[in-house]
């Protein structure tokens, strides 16, 4: 057999560049407060010192600035002016973003919706769009700011404004790069569940049997998986031999109070509604589960967790 000898490029075959030089990246960090209290005001320029001496203090980064917006609510973009120029620098090219092996996005069924929306407005406003699911669960109200436009003109002018949504970065590039999971040596991460034998539709399904081939399952059955309660699969039993599968969807509170059984704390003048009942929205652990959904529209925290892990190996 004849030897063969690779001689690497010294210089990129398109752009020219030298690949021994050394770039740094552009990096911006987003500072946020919703009112104008002197609490709140603290918190603003902490944040901002904070993330300016990190990104300065990184050799292999370069700063570009912290945008901010003070006073505004975080429940809509259209006045967030600090938030549309970063992601207008970012779209120009001012802002590094990051390569697809520093971030993994997993695909919730809320994407699902919003391509649902989409495609059928037409017939959405057709039958009234203020008496659909996508209204009460405000994918409406989230393509009314990604397009800038009122309700009044999604009536007028659906095709238009269908349209135009679909020529958003969140359609032509987000939820194209997202993942129905992925899959690390000792974990997996997923929206609500892994595709299994399940009862009931999507969310209304109340018990779970373990799928071997759940890896190879059709879009179709992504789709439900991502409403399931993947803290009640787990319970029952359906779990990934060897794995912890993380995942959200369900907020924790459940897990803490139905399986867990510690005691219900009404949040407000006894009232026990399901969506303002419970105290505990941490991370709920289980066996072969680790479930993170604070209900942050509720309790106001994000649960955050740190996982050190190898890669998947094949």
């Amino acid at each position: 057999m004849p030897k063969v000898t690779v001689i690497p490029a010294t210089k990129d075959f398109y752009t020219g560049v030298d690949n021994n030089t050394f770039k740094k990246k552009k990096v911006a960090a987003y500072a946020r407060v919703s009112t104008a209290s002197e609490e709140q005001e603290t918190s603003y320029d902490a944040q901002v010192d904070y993330y300016t001496k990190y990104i300065q203090g990184r050799p292999d980064w370069e700063f570009v600035k912290v945008y901010t917006d003070k006073a505004i609510t975080g429940t809509n973009t259209k006045r967030r002016k600090g938030f549309k120029e970063m992601i207008d620098d970012a779209l120009a090219g001012k802002i590094d973003l990051l390569e697809k092996d520093e971030i993994i996005l997993i695909r919730g069924n809320h994407e699902d919706l919003m391509l649902d929306l989409v495609n059928r407005l037409d017939e959405f406003v057709e039958m009234g769009i203020e008496h659909t699911h996508h209204y009460r669960n405000r994918t409406v109200r989230t393509l009314m700011d990604l397009t800038e436009c009122s309700l009044g003109r999604i009536k007028q002018q659906p095709g238009v404004i269908a349209d135009r949504m679909r020529k958003t970065p969140f359609l032509q590039k987000i939820i194209p790069a997202m993942k129905d999971y992925f899959e690390i040596e000792h974990f997996i991460f997923v929206h609500g569940w892994i595709p299994c034998h399940a009862s009931g539709y999507g969310g209304e399904a109340d018990w779970f049997n373990y799928l071997e081939n759940w890896r190879e399952m059709p879009k179709s059955d992504w789709m439900l998986a991502r409403w399931y309660n993947g803290m009640l699969a787990a319970f029952q039993g359906c779990i990934e031999p060897g794995k912890t599968i993380v995942c959200g969807h369900w907020h924790c509170s459940f897990g803490h109070t139905y399986l867990e059984k510690k005691e219900i704390k009404p949040l407000k003048d006894g009232e026990l509604s399901p969506q303002k009942v419970f105290e505990d929205f941490t991370p709920y652990y289980g066996e072969g589960v680790i479930a993170i959904d604070a209900c942050t529209a509720l309790s106001k925290v994000v649960n955050c967790i740190v996982i050190e892990d190898e890669e998947k190996r094949a």
